[in-house]
C-alpha cells in the first residue's frame, strides 16, 4: 500500500504523542477515570488505527478509538475489488469502538 500506508502511519505517531501528552496532563490533575477519545475521520485514514491500538496496549495508555466517514461506505461489490479490502476492514472493524457513516449500508 506503499505511501498510503507510510502517510497513516506517521498520522498514528503524531496521534499518539498527542495522546501521551494528554494522558500525562489527566494523570497529573488526577483525572484517572478520563478517558480520552481519539476521533478518526474519513477514507484517507482507515488503517491509522492499528498503529495506534497496538501502541496503546503495548503502553497501555488509556484510550477510546472511534472513526467517522463522511461518505456512504461502499457496498461489498465493489469493496471487495479493491486491493487492500481486508486490510481496510480489518482496521475499522478490529480496532474502532464506535464507527459511523452516513449510509445504510
Amino acid at each position: 500500500m506503499g505511501a498510503y500506508c507510510d502517510v497513516n502511519r506517521q498520522f498514528a505517531l503524531s496521534t499518539l504523542q498527542a495522546l501521551r501528552t494528554v494522558v500525562k496532563q489527566l494523570d497529573a490533575e488526577v483525572k484517572m477515570d478520563t478517558v480520552p477519545v481519539v476521533w478518526i475521520h474519513d477514507y484517507q485514514l482507515f488503517v491509522a488505527a492499528t498503529t495506534i491500538r497496538q501502541v496503546i496496549e503495548e503502553e497501555k495508555l488509556r484510550a477510546k478509538l472511534s472513526f467517522f466517514l463522511h461518505i456512504p461506505f461502499p457496498s461489498w461489490d465493489i469493496m471487495r475489488l479493491f486491493p487492500w479490502d481486508d486490510e481496510i476492514l480489518q482496521g475499522m472493524l478490529g480496532k474502532y469502538r464506535v464507527v459511523n457513516s452516513p449510509s445504510p449500508q
